[in-house]
């Protein structure tokens, strides 16, 4: 890992981004931040149960992975990763603002995120 910003954009989700060298070493940052999740399913949908992972597709190409969790400080998480831009970030929001998160995820940058 580069280098990691932590922000709360104003019309968004707390997020931390963290920047690494390639796709290799993001797809292992990825893997390390789920490391004790237990997935369960193969989609991150609008409603709960969480605990999925799926691909996305950005600007009509494969981008990444996100998965949709719970935490143990009760709140609710997406994680994703971008190959291309070597990044993999993490947003959370209370369960309640869950269907929230994942628009604004679909929506924020960089670049925007569609499940596939």
């Amino acid at each position: 890992m580069v280098a990691v910003v932590a922000c709360r954009p104003a019309d968004g989700f707390p997020v931390v981004y963290l920047q690494f060298v390639d796709g290799v070493s993001t797809r292992g940052g990825f893997d390390v931040l789920l490391k004790d999740v237990r997935i369960s399913r193969n989609a991150c949908g609008p409603t709960v149960p969480l605990n999925g992972r799926t691909t996305y597709s950005a600007a009509g190409r494969d981008a990444g992975s996100v998965a949709c969790h719970g935490g143990s400080d009760g709140d609710t998480y997406l994680t994703w990763s971008n190959e291309s831009l070597a990044i993999v970030a993490r947003a959370s929001a209370p369960p309640a603002e869950y269907g929230e998160l994942l628009e604004w995820w679909r929506t924020a940058g960089p670049p925007p995120g569609s499940a596939v």
